[in-house]
């Protein structure tokens, strides 16, 4: 009986379902990119779906402008996107990103790397640590004249797989999602704070 409840507990420590509600970024009244995030076949998914016209940038846009660079000097690199875990999940691997296109301008030595209409991040969670969890978003959008701070919290709750709140963004399953993300490279551990 003791052992039939500890693999139960077990099970249900890695493998819940969790998503949260959609999160947009804003320039003035338009909105140029929205986020939700879901936790579902021991991955944790971020999803970023960009207005049209509007991009962001790679997790690893730096290190892949140095390396189109090849030591040459730059009029600037862009910062990319960073998740951060804030509460709830020990993450145990490396980020996975839809892979990335290049916006580089090379005439003006001008490299970048990212991501247009829908994105995907994800990364392996070791474990939940609370049955909510909170992730942090920062980064930059542009669209052809602008820019604008991505600057976003998630809060992810438990939920149905069958929901519209976890099915919202993607219908894909988790483990059928990341076989198609590349390796960010260079990537520092993940960052996860536990409470």
């Amino acid at each position: 009986m003791m052992m039939v409840f500890v693999t139960l507990l077990a099970a249900t420590v890695v493998n819940p379902s969790m998503a949260s509600s959609e999160v947009a970024v804003r320039h003035g009244r338009e909105t140029v990119v929205r986020y939700q995030a879901r936790i579902e076949d021991e991955y944790l998914i971020v999803t970023a779906v960009h207005d049209k016209g509007w991009h962001t940038y790679a997790m690893d846009n730096q290190q892949r402008a140095r390396e189109a660079l090849q030591g040459k000097k730059s009029l600037g690199i862009e910062k990319g996107i960073e998740i951060e875990v804030l509460q709830g999940v020990e993450l145990g691997g490396t980020w996975l990103q839809t892979k990335p296109i290049d916006l580089s301008k090379p005439e003006l030595r001008w490299f970048t790397f990212g991501f247009e209409r829908t994105s995907f991040f994800a990364c392996p969670v070791k474990k939940l640590t609370t049955d909510t969890a909170r992730l942090r978003i920062r980064g930059q959008a542009c669209d052809g004249e602008t820019c604008c701070n991505v600057d976003v919290v998630l809060a992810l709750q438990s939920v149905a797989k069958e929901s519209a709140l976890h099915t919202q963004f993607s219908s894909m399953p988790a483990t059928k999602l990341v076989k198609d993300l590349v390796p960010v490279e260079a990537a520092e551990a993940p960052t996860s704070q536990n409470p």
